[in-house]
């Protein structure tokens, strides 16, 4: 994430959140498996009398949720939910226990909104709920999670997720605390997607008519593409901590309005705290990374340690009221990056720590010159890879889909002929390889989407008016087959085993300059292991030398995660990861400089120095 790291609680240097950035574009990982942040501690005072395990009880993978959490979600009891997937109505939490309670996912948990909509009141009253590691499947309609707390009440959300969002024309949301909320709620490690209608919505508790100004905790959260806010909040002591705010493309709206800040204070609370978030602006229809607006004016807080990347017309952080100061605030991108002036240890510009814009599972490059450009033939050609576009003329429209052995990359927000991100995308395959496809919708205009790719293109097939295609490679008129590179020609005699990339393309000066002083093998090796251990956690390491990725030294135990799946991110002497149930290994020269750990694995070093 940024250069500057805080660690004060004691866990080292902490973890450069750019690694969970590749899962935003990735549903499938992030509703498997959750986005799993660090572990949190519950409350001292939650300690309930009986466990409940739903296995036990009855409940089978595929069966209806709903009744066995009405039955047994009752006050002193915890709720263990075997790990499956489950149909969900949208009922079962609703006004059920009050104290001293929690619903526990154990493993992968998923919960099919079968019903299209959940509206549950989740209500403590003195005393504390839990709800953890849940993931709801399905866009919904006019649904949401309403947290409130009486005075002494305290609820912990720890990895719910909402990865599929809400329809358009809508008003949902994930989160939502009232007006009468009192007490504290705590949001953590959540990932929420494509609503309409704010992510979490928790502004109300501070709002002068009648609001009851309880706390809010929002901890190590992402969002991705939803109106209104990412994130919303106003009432006294509330804090935005280690989250990920991310608008890339238009998300769906309420039908009267749209509006995709990133973070909004929105109420007049005090000493309101924003730490150590990157806010990620890269569509140029977002609004403002950072607002203040509305009873936000009456506010006060901190800002510190917070990264943005804007291409939108809004300043970067919007109208705080003069009761706010901020440090360490870096701003990048192409769009406004207007900071008040009374901030202080603000960077503006390209030189600065760039929050990561990048989505894709491969953020090896951070910068803001190797991401979401305006994409012009000019910037094609400061990009590596070969720009791809498809137009079609007077068409009854095209399917297409072309596999190649580098990262695939859509163009949304190119100036001419983008992709669409409601039809186009890409997504690594099991082998490394990765695919691109869309469709374009046809008509009597010209119409077209844009991709860029690495490597070499290995296979492709369109359907529907192909004759209509005509397909353009860094701006000039190709056919398909004078770009396909037989697969066994690009993938021999590569030196580090790898099967991404030919010898005579865009990886070639990889290969002929450094990859020729590697004839001799990397002499050490590091392996992290998580095979013997239930949660996920993440690493980073570096080396005085180089260090690379060895599958032979990798693995992944049978009832693995999706986690263990995610590419390391690996360069300069550093490598990034996350695993679950598996092992990622490497081979490395030099010195083992330094290792930061949040969770729990063995790490085994081999080295001839030792």
């Amino acid at each position: 994430m940024a250069e500057r790291q805080q660690s004060g609680d004691g866990s080292g240097d902490g973890f450069d959140r750019r690694t969970y950035l590749k899962l935003a574009s990735s549903a499938a990982a992030v509703a498997a498996t959750g986005f799993a942040g660090s572990a949190v501690a519950l409350p001292s005072e939650y300690d309930p009398d009986t466990v409940v395990d739903l296995g036990e009880e009855g409940l089978t993978n595929g069966d209806v949720i709903d009744p066995y959490l009405e039955e047994f979600f009752e006050n002193n009891v915890e709720v263990r939910i075997p790990e499956g997937e489950y149909d969900w109505e949208g009922d079962g939490f609703h006004r059920n226990a009050e104290y001293n309670a929690g619903v526990i996912g154990e493993g992968e948990v998923i919960l099919n909104a079968t019903a299209g909509e959940f509206n549950n009141n989740i209500l403590a009253a003195g005393g504390t709920l839990v709800i953890k590691n849940l993931t709801v499947r399905g866009k919904v309609t006019e649904s949401r999670i309403r947290l409130e707390c009486e005075s002494d009440g305290h609820i912990v959300v720890d990895n719910w997720n909402f990865p599929d969002g809400s329809e358009t024309d809508d008003r949902s949301r994930a989160f939502y605390s009232p007006r009468e909320h009192a007490g504290v709620v705590e949001i953590h490690n959540c990932y929420i997607s494509e609503f309409s209608d704010n992510g979490i919505y928790a502004s109300s508790p501070g709002y002068d008519d009648g609001g009851a100004d309880g706390q809010i905790i929002i901890d190590g959260c992402v969002t991705h593409n939803v109106n209104i806010a990412g994130i919303r909040v106003g009432s006294t002591n509330s804090i935005v901590r280690d989250c990920v705010v991310i608008n890339d493309a238009k998300s769906p709206d309420t039908g009267f309005a749209h509006n995709q800040r990133g973070i909004w204070v929105r109420g007049p609370g005090d000493d309101i705290v924003i730490e150590n978030c990157d806010v990620v602006h890269s569509w140029d229809g977002a609004t403002a990374p950072l607002d203040f607006a509305g009873e936000g004016q009456d506010s006060s807080g901190h800002i510190e340690n917070v990264r943005v990347y804007n291409n939108a017309s809004h300043d970067a952080v919007r109208s705080p009221p003069e009761a706010w100061s901020g440090n360490d605030i870096d701003v990048t991108g192409d769009g406004n990056l207007t900071v008040p002036g009374w901030f202080t240890d603000v960077c503006q510009g390209s030189d600065c720590v760039s929050a990561s814009t990048d989505t894709s599972t491969d953020t090896s490059d951070t910068t803001t010159e190797t991401t979401d450009s305006t994409d012009t033939t000019e910037d094609a050609n400061t990009e590596t890879g070969t720009e791809l576009s498809l137009r079609t003329t007077d068409s009854g429209g095209i399917e297409y889909e072309f596999t190649t052995t580098g990262e695939v990359t859509p163009l949304y927000n190119r100036d001419s002929f983008p992709a669409n991100s409601d039809t186009d995308g890409a997504e690594q395959n099991d082998d490394g390889t990765w695919t691109g496809f869309g469709a374009t919708s046809g008509g009597i205009s010209e119409s077209g989407d844009s991709f860029r790719y690495e490597g070499d293109l290995l296979d492709y097939s369109v359907s529907g008016d192909v004759e209509s295609l005509t397909l353009y490679a860094d701006g000039e008129a190709v056919d398909f087959e004078s770009l396909v590179v037989e697969e066994d020609s690009s993938t021999d005699e590569s030196t580090d085993g790898s099967t991404d990339g030919s010898t005579d393309s865009t990886d070639s000066t990889d290969e002929t300059t450094e990859d020729s002083s590697t004839t001799e093998p990397l002499p050490n090796r590091v392996i992290v292991d998580g095979t013997n251990t239930n949660t996920v956690a993440s690493y980073k390491l570096s080396v005085s030398g180089d260090i690379e990725a060895d599958a032979s030294l990798s693995s992944t135990l049978d009832g693995g995660t999706r986690w263990d799946e995610l590419e390391d991110e690996v360069g300069d002497g550093t490598v990034t990861g996350v695993v679950g149930k598996g092992m990622d290994g490497f081979r490395y020269s030099g010195e083992l400089t330094s290792v930061t750990v949040e969770g729990a694995v063995a790490i085994t070093v081999e080295s001839s120095d030792l």
